[in-house]
């Protein structure tokens, strides 16, 4: 057996076990990115329900709902912003997926390849609102500042990951630094927003 292979299939049944124990609170997240992504415009709705036809492993809902105490976080905040970071997630995608020209994403096809390149980032910038639309309902600036600034982030290291792109000179500590930015970043700040909403931060001896 490739131990890789072995790895991959650990991790994956590990996640299954923690998705089972929150399926509860995922299924009302699911629900509550349903509502957000419904407009009254047809065009929109079509393009949404094929992007979405497909989910992926809601990983950053986990996290957010792993990371909060709930005895002091309220289950409403908490549904919205683990729909918001999954929004957040979904549209860095959509993006990338223009960025390189990829033709599929989850084996389906991605918007840009079905549809345009016009389209994809419309829809990428429709989600990115609907989401922001959603953490200012939480009402925390905290949260909005440092989910904001995990957008920063995730528009910062696709920009330093185009910049090293043939840069044979590039070093181990500059791709380190973009994928911080590119992937760390909104896990980190997901994570953060859940200690914020539970009253209050990383303790330091942890």
């Amino acid at each position: 057996m490739n131990p890789e292979a072995g790895v991959t299939q650990k991790w994956i049944e590990a996640l299954t076990q923690i998705q089972l124990a929150h399926s509860e609170d995922l299924a009302q997240v699911g629900a509550r990115i349903e509502m957000l992504l419904d407009s009254d415009f047809e065009p929109i709705n079509e393009v949404l329900e094929h992007l979405f036809s497909k989910s992926g492993k809601m990983i950053r809902p986990v996290l957010l709902l792993m990371a909060a105490d709930r005895t002091c976080a309220e289950s409403e905040k908490l549904i919205s912003l683990g729909a918001s970071v999954e929004l957040i997630h979904t549209a860095s995608l959509v993006h990338d997926d223009t960025i390189d020209s990829s033709s599929y994403r989850r084996g389906v096809e991605t918007l840009n390849s079905k549809w345009n390149h016009k389209t994809s980032v419309i829809i990428g910038d429709y989600l990115l609102a609907r989401a922001f639309s959603e953490i200012a309902s939480v009402g925390s600036l905290d949260v909005l500042r440092k989910l904001t600034g995990a957008c920063r982030a995730l528009a910062s290291g696709e920009m330093r990951q185009m910049a090293l792109e043939g840069n044979l000179d590039a070093r181990e500590e500059d791709y380190f630094v973009f994928v911080r930015e590119k992937t760390g970043s909104l896990f980190g700040a997901t994570c953060s927003v859940a200690a914020t909403v539970s009253g209050g931060g990383y303790r330091d001896e942890l």
